[in-house]
């Protein structure tokens, strides 16, 4: 869910698994994938599709590269 400035949004993958795990190589974990949205903007209703990538939420980086 997301909520800013008249805009209130639902994104939902529109496939499953668009997780990356790169531990072996740069460490990180991060979410890319491509989303269907629902939701609204100023009370109307809206739809569409997008493309989200999403880093930070696995914890944070401490290692130098």
């Amino acid at each position: 869910m997301c909520q800013h400035e008249g805009w209130d949004w639902f994104w939902r993958p529109s496939l499953p698994d668009q997780e990356l795990d790169t531990r072996k190589s740069t460490q990180v974990i991060y979410w890319e994938g491509s989303v269907n949205v629902t939701g609204t903007y100023e009370g109307n209703a809206v739809t569409g599709h997008g493309y989200v990538e999403l880093t930070g939420y696995a914890g944070k980086f401490n290692q130098r590269i």
